[in-house]
């Protein structure tokens, strides 16, 4: 069989390909311009303490590791999402993961909601719950490090009072 005798179907039919080429564009064309943009936003945490070593032992990094996953698996758990639709004060979370990028001490939380603010939002407040509920976490360093905010705000006012003064 010649060449010719493939080719020749073709252009007889021509008209149908191109039509079925136009339906298809166009179709997808129309599918793409009625769905809703996703967004994504990602907050990632640092767990453990060997990036603040001069020479981590293979161990540290290891156990770094292995809490990043058991953190993962507390991020992705009913209290952290109660805690932070709460402190949000929304009814539902949008869709999110937490993932340890593999061979590090990360965690990477990813949430994907149609509103960029809200997905970044949910993010942070996702990674802030994390940190509340972690077991290191100490509530008296957070309200004296509030405690030490507040009297240097008192400090800066009575300067800037008293240089008024002078």
């Amino acid at each position: 069989m010649e060449l010719k005798q493939y080719i020749q179907p073709l252009f007889k039919w021509w008209w149908l390909l191109l039509s079925a080429t136009l339906i298809a564009a166009i179709s997808t064309l129309v599918v793409t311009l009625q769905q809703t943009p996703m967004y994504q936003s990602r907050t990632t945490l640092v767990v453990g303490q060997t990036y603040f070593q001069a020479n981590p032992t293979s161990t540290d990094i290891w156990q770094s590791q292995s809490l990043a996953a058991w953190y993962v698996d507390l991020a992705l758990r009913q209290p952290v999402q109660r805690a932070t639709m709460e402190a949000l004060g929304i009814a539902w979370l949008p869709s999110y993961s937490a993932q340890t990028p593999p061979n590090t001490q990360l965690i990477e939380i990813v949430v994907t909601d149609s509103i960029p603010q809200r997905a970044r939002i949910v993010a942070n407040e996702l990674a802030n719950q994390l940190i509340l509920q972690s077991p290191t976490f100490q509530q008296e360093d957070v309200e004296r490090d509030e405690f030490v905010q507040e009297q240097l705000r008192k400090l800066e006012v009575d300067i800037t009072r008293t240089n008024e003064e002078i």
